[in-house]
């Protein structure tokens, strides 16, 4: 179980964006086995196609919640926040 803080941070980080939701700078190859999963502000899924596109990536909303749930998981498992 892991928890990865990105800083600085914003509403919407798009350095965190590039490198966990996208996977750009290949950060399954380099820690193979974890499932993680990039939070953000439940605001921003208040808007119906802009949280599509959230859920489609596998971002969670940054609650404890949140938190626990993805946690829970077991072995392997990671929250961006």
């Amino acid at each position: 179980k892991y928890v990865f803080c990105y800083h600085p941070h914003g509403i919407l980080s798009l350095g965190a964006w590039g490198t966990f939701a996208t996977d750009a700078l290949g950060f399954s190859e380099k820690f193979p086995g974890i499932d993680h999963r990039l939070l953000t502000l439940k605001l921003n899924f208040k808007t119906p196609w802009v949280r599509e596109y959230f859920l489609w990536h596998g971002l969670c909303d940054v609650s404890a919640s949140s938190f626990k749930r993805i946690l829970a998981k077991g072995a392997g498992s990671a929250v961006v926040v």
